[in-house]
């Protein structure tokens, strides 16, 4: 795609060629620009971008590849992460090119192409989790162990492995997470892979699963009040309502919403969402109305995998109080937010 800035100093000579090149159908306008205050052309066809590609030599594409990507990073500012995907595809082709090419700089382009290949996961985590997945992993390649952000990529690439289902690939990813966030004294994150890494492990019906989650909550509560606490205590709720404890499910998720509102933090869903779930287990009515409550919490907080997830427990929880009828309301309006939200992102 071609983009250029309207009132830029070659703006009519530009503007000229390329409506010349869409009238012999060479190119094509784009109905809606990929960035505001922008116009942009397509190539018409593959075939015609892979002749005019292969008429510039490799090092020059990899330089333009570069030169693009710095300039959609610099006219989309802080909004640069909405196109974090772009920006990757640009960065990693000038990355190839260039190493191709045997440019001695090349290996400098492998930061900038790993940093938006993980941004472009994070955006595509919620909505397309395969190609998210495939960020990640890609960004992995660009980096090596004593990358800075090489711990938290295998954390968000098991992550994705795991909504995937991919669970022994996941407790990789997991186990060398863990071993980087120990090895660097990162207690608070090493508690929250611990918690991702033993839901997968309780997914293979591992039993060290039960016990990382609880050593989750051990590692962060000496640290003292921190959001970080009432993740891992949402954590160990929900754990102890899946194991059939929900007296002390009850108490940790207690725990964690007063310790939310005393830090001033958004409502925490997931443990509003575990509390009614373990009042409904204990025979209370009452835990349908929490849980619908976390329901609204987590979509005014856009997180929309809590969402779909609670309207699921919702309608299981539902089944036991109000009915099939009921259940099967709830899984349709699930299923309705899932493909909703999956076409909005």
């Amino acid at each position: 795609r071609v983009l250029f800035r309207s009132g830029s100093q070659a703006e009519d000579q530009v503007r000229a060629v390329l409506h010349e090149l869409a009238r012999k159908e060479l190119l094509r306008p784009a109905r809606r620009s990929s960035m505001a205050g922008q116009a942009e052309y397509a190539f018409a066809h593959a075939l015609i971008r892979d002749v005019c590609y292969g008429q510039i030599p490799r090092a020059e594409r990899a330089q333009r590849h570069q030169r693009a990507a710095a300039w959609i990073a610099a006219s989309a500012g802080e909004r640069a992460g909405d196109h974090a995907e772009i920006l990757a595809a640009h960065y990693t082709t000038a990355l190839d090119l260039a190493r191709a090419a045997k440019d001695p700089q090349a290996e400098e382009l492998a930061e900038s192409a790993a940093r938006y290949l993980m941004l472009a996961g994070d955006r595509a985590l919620g909505i397309d989790v395969t190609a998210a997945e495939r960020h990640y992993a890609h960004a992995l390649q660009l980096t090596g162990d004593s990358h800075p952000q090489r711990a938290e990529l295998l954390t968000r690439h098991a992550e994705a492995l795991r909504q995937r289902a991919r669970y022994p690939e996941a407790v990789v990813a997991y186990e060398q997470a863990i071993e980087l966030f120990r090895a660097g004294g990162d207690v608070i994150s090493l508690a929250r892979v611990m918690n991702g890494f033993g839901w997968v492990l309780q997914q293979l019906g591992d039993p060290r699963g039960r016990n990382l989650i609880t050593e989750a909550l051990a590692l962060v509560e000496p640290l003292g009040p921190s959001p970080a606490l009432v993740h891992a205590l949402a954590e160990e709720a929900g754990a102890r309502m899946v194991w059939g404890d929900f007296r002390q499910g009850l108490e940790q998720t207690g725990r964690a919403l007063a310790l939310a509102a005393q830090l001033g933090l958004p409502e925490p869903a997931r443990a509003l969402g575990n509390r009614g779930a373990v009042r409904v287990g204990l025979g209370d009515a009452g835990g349908l109305q929490d849980m619908r409550q976390a329901l609204d919490a987590a979509s005014a907080q856009g997180l929309g995998r809590d969402v779909a997830i609670l309207y699921n427990n919702l309608a299981e929880a539902t089944w036991l109080v109000e009915g099939s009828r009921q259940r099967l309301e709830l899984a349709r309006e699930g299923a309705r937010f899932a493909k909703r939200d999956r076409k909005s992102v």
